[in-house]
């Protein structure tokens, strides 16, 4: 693997990064979606928890690092496999945050499950977990999910 990696797009420079900074820090959504699977969400800048935007997206509210100003429309990126699920009545890892969605879709992978998430209004979220039961889930029909508010990439005026 390259030490730095230049990500084009009909003939334009995108991003040059390392592979872990265009992975982790995609500059624009297209280079998030080269990089893999991805969530490209859209919701409207609600305000800000300290240092987090709050960012209203269906019947939730994400909290990400970055800059905006309050009913400011934005897209922001978290990657399926940074979501966790948790079990009834867990909290989540300290400093993450939690959101509560009805299960979409259930595909069993073997080691791997994928899920969507509808978070409402129609939004869905996609979800990559290793070792879970697809029938626990499915008999659950909603689940709580935590993700790490420093992996959510904030991109203004996409």
């Amino acid at each position: 693997m390259s030490d730095c990696i230049a990500v084009m797009r009909s003939g334009r420079l995108e991003q040059v990064a390392t592979p872990q900074d265009i992975y982790r820090a995609p500059a624009t959504p297209f280079v998030a979606e080269f990089m893999g699977t991805t969530n490209l969400l859209t919701g409207t800048i609600a305000g800000r928890d300290g240092d987090a935007l709050r960012i209203r997206v269906g019947a939730q509210e994400f909290h990400a690092h970055g800059h905006g100003r309050g009913g400011e429309s934005v897209t922001f990126s978290l990657r399926p496999e940074t979501v966790r699920l948790l079990h009834e009545g867990a909290a989540p890892p300290a400093g993450w945050n939690m959101f509560d969605a009805r299960i979409a879709h259930v595909e069993f992978l073997g080691a791997l499950t994928r899920l969507e998430l509808d978070v409402g209004n129609g939004a869905i979220l996609r979800v990559a977990s290793l070792d879970v039961l697809p029938s626990e889930l499915a008999a659950r029909g909603r689940v709580a999910a935590a993700y790490d508010p420093r992996r959510i990439t904030v991109f203004r005026g996409a």
